[in-house]
């Protein structure tokens, strides 16, 4: 089973996710309102819920899409140190998946998460994203193929 934030406010396990157009060579990223960075979509596991189902129910709630029979496959992991006093939460488990689109999906964004959120090239994303980890995953999605 997953650490959840209610069972484990300051350890916990994450799951996001980065819609991807692999022939336009294109990641689907938002400027998240409390990281204030930009970032993949993705939350907290809830009790009971695989990585799918919560993948799934993330990309429902922030971008308004229901997956269907899009590909979802495992990209990476990571170990987030949160150091905000504001905040319970100190370390994420964080995975990180890949869904395949076939087109650059008009997404609608929720706007309690992120300030914006879009389309940007494979080879732009590292330089966009700040917070370690997912620079260093936007550098692995450059050598994707």
């Amino acid at each position: 089973p997953f650490y959840t934030k209610k069972e484990s406010p300051e350890v916990h396990v994450c799951m996001f996710f980065m819609p991807i157009v692999q022939k336009d060579r294109m990641v689907y990223v938002g400027h998240h309102i409390k990281a204030d960075d930009w970032i993949p979509p993705g939350g907290h596991v809830e009790l009971g819920e695989t990585a799918i189902e919560t993948i799934k129910r993330e990309m429902l709630e922030e971008l308004g899409y229901g997956l269907t029979n899009e590909k979802v496959e495992l990209f990476d992991i990571g170990i987030k140190e949160i150091n905000n006093p504001k905040q319970v939460c100190k370390r994420h488990y964080d995975f990180v998946y890949l869904v395949y689109m076939d087109i650059p999906y008009d997404f609608v964004f929720d706007k309690g998460e992120f300030n914006d959120a879009k389309w940007i090239p494979f080879e732009e994303a590292a330089a966009k994203v700040q917070t370690p980890a997912f620079k260093q995953m936007m550098k692995n999605l450059r050598d994707l193929r």
